[in-house]
Formats: C-alpha cells, sequence, structure tokens
C-alpha cells in the first residue's frame, strides 16, 4: 500500500486465489489447489514488510473444496463457498424402441470415491470403471445391480483409465502411465494376466474393441 514493487506471496505452480488478511494481520488466508482439489491455506506474514514468514499451511484439508471465503475480525469463523458433486455410477432401465428410459436409477457405487468410464460386460453382469480424479485411479470391477463390494483390480501409483470389454468378456483393456506415457494394456477381467498392447512414442489413450 506504500507504492513499492509488489512482492509475490507464493511462487510455485499451484493455482491461489481470494486471499483474506486475518483480524491481527498475522496471517494471508487464500484458496489454492496445491492438494488437486481447491482448499483453504494460509501464510504468515510480516504485515509490515509483506514478507512471508513459514511455509503455506493448510486450513481446510484436500477434503472440503474452497472456492470463496471470507474471515470475521476476530479470526473465529470462516465463510465459504463450496461444491459438492455426485460421481457415483447408476443404472436405469432402457426402452430401445421408444428410446425411453424405464424405473429410477439404481445405485450401483456409492461413497465419496468419485467413479468414471463404466463399462458394462457383454453378460450385463458386470460394470469395469475407474475411479476418478483421485489420488490414486485405478480399474475396478463391480456387480452390475450394485450388490457386493467393489474389487481394485490393479492398486498401483500409475494413472489407469477408460476400462473396456471385449466382445467375448474374457478381456480387459485401458489406459495406464506405469511405463511414462499412457499406453493402452489388457487383463484378464480378475487383473491377472495384464500385458503392454502399445508402445506410442506419442502414447495412447481411451481404447475400443
Amino acid at each position: 500500500t506504500d507504492g513499492s514493487d509488489p512482492r509475490p506471496v507464493t511462487d510455485d505452480d499451484a493455482v491461489d486465489w481470494n486471499p483474506v488478511w486475518s483480524g491481527d494481520g498475522k496471517y494471508l488466508y487464500y484458496a489454492s489447489d496445491r492438494q488437486a482439489a481447491a482448499s483453504l491455506w494460509r501464510v504468515r506474514i510480516d504485515e509490515s514488510t509483506g514478507r512471508t514468514l513459514g511455509q503455506p499451511e493448510p486450513v481446510s484439508g484436500p477434503t472440503a473444496e474452497v472456492l470463496q471465503m471470507d474471515l470475521s475480525g476476530d479470526g473465529r469463523r470462516i465463510v465459504y463457498v463450496t461444491r459438492k458433486q455426485d460421481a457415483n455410477l447408476k443404472a436405469i432401465g432402457f426402452d430401445p424402441i421408444k428410446l425411453t428410459t424405464i424405473g429410477d436409477a439404481v445405485p450401483i457405487t456409492q461413497g465419496t470415491r468419485p467413479s468414471g468410464s463404466p463399462s458394462l460386460s457383454p453378460d450385463g453382469q458386470w460394470v469395469a470403471f475407474h475411479s476418478l480424479g483421485a489420488a490414486q485411479e485405478d480399474i475396478w470391477l463391480t456387480r452390475a445391480d450394485g450388490s457386493g463390494v467393489p474389487i481394485n483390480l490393479i492398486g498401483d501409483d500409475a494413472i489407469d483409465r477408460s476400462p473396456r470389454w471385449s466382445p467375448n468378456g474374457q478381456r480387459l483393456v485401458f489406459f495406464s502411465t506405469r511405463t511414462g506415457l499412457s499406453q493402452i494394456w489388457g487383463m484378464n477381467p480378475d487383473g491377472s494376466g495384464m500385458r503392454q498392447l502399445t508402445f506410442a512414442e506419442i502414447g495412447c489413450s481411451s481404447p475400443f474393441w
């Protein structure tokens, strides 16, 4: 505010926004995507010089998405905007002649783990999918009627996405970053027999039979 050159408070790859001073002027609170989902952070600052006095500290953790927020004068209350998303798989009856749905949607997966890219087995008994946007994105298998517990077929640190059934239901293909660039892999529905199918220099994704 004295007209001097601006000084960065954060200087990294994260996107930071909506800075708000604490009532005592000791901290700057802000929203940041440094833990993937937008969350609330703060950093201690010397108000007279604008210099930071430590590393950013998480306030809300990665489970509460914070988009905009403000603090009360005494620092005891925070108001914020958040967004909740239901990314579970659901099934609904369908009339292919009338092109209309039948009945209500039935949950296939439940809970807070988002799911994506569902692929129905040829016999209609199983659904393969990947854990969408999670810290660990794996390929899962679950009953199409929602019964039972989803089975993790991979369980590694690589990004594994977009499973697709073979026409005979004996194999699944998907893409994975397990060797660096994204490539197409195949495996049996129980997770065995894994084999890399493509070796493209620019990578591959979104396989279809």
